[in-house]
């Protein structure tokens, strides 16, 4: 992230007007409110443009030269995969990760059922399926495609805050949205 503040950047970079894990940073345990506010207003001089996570190709076709934050790695390892020249990074100094849940309704009709799909889909061959349609699987499944680029970074030295349930019980969700939608009025006024 502090790279995305090199002189050199300025006027090149695309970000999303969703403010994409910023509020995320603001937690008191990651950044706080104040840095994370301080590099948005950096980080919003440094942009030359705003567009949704889906639009890779305003990179290729040469409209911007980097694309920070993405919501997930989904669009650019497809777009990857099908030859076009993007590349994809982790943040070493963002290093969070967002699990997906899946859960049973109480009113299910069918509940073993559903706990039987949801074991299946938390297996090898249903998380192989995953990442070939998403590029994005569980990294506590063993042979994750995920957990090879979070151990990559953990072997430097990173330390990944997963960011599911637990950490949303423990945070103020107002006060996260606050700092979200101030960051999205910097970004704007970019």
């Amino acid at each position: 992230m502090q790279d995305l503040l090199r002189p050199e950047l300025k006027g090149r970079i695309a970000t999303t007007p969703y403010a994409a894990n910023f509020d995320r940073l603001a937690a008191a345990d990651l950044w706080g409110k104040e840095r994370t506010l301080e590099y948005a207003r950096r980080y919003a001089g440094q942009v030359a443009g705003l567009i949704r996570c889906s639009e890779h190709n305003r990179l290729v076709n040469g409209e911007f030269d980097l694309f920070a934050l993405d919501c997930n790695q989904t669009g650019a390892l497809a777009a990857k995969a099908r030859g076009v020249p993007l590349e994809f990074t982790l943040a070493s100094d963002v290093p969070l990760v967002s699990p997906v849940y899946m859960a049973v309704p109480k009113t299910a009709a069918h509940p073993a059922a559903a706990k039987l799909w949801i074991n299946y889909m938390l297996g090898r061959e249903a998380q192989d399926v995953i990442y070939q349609a998403d590029y994005m699987d569980s990294h506590l499944v063993e042979g994750s495609q995920t957990a090879r680029d979070i151990e990559k970074l953990e072997a430097t030295g990173v330390k990944f805050t997963i960011v599911g349930v637990e950490w949303y019980q423990a945070h103020d969700e107002d006060e996260l949205n606050q700092v979200r939608e101030e960051i999205q009025r910097t970004l704007r006024q970019q």
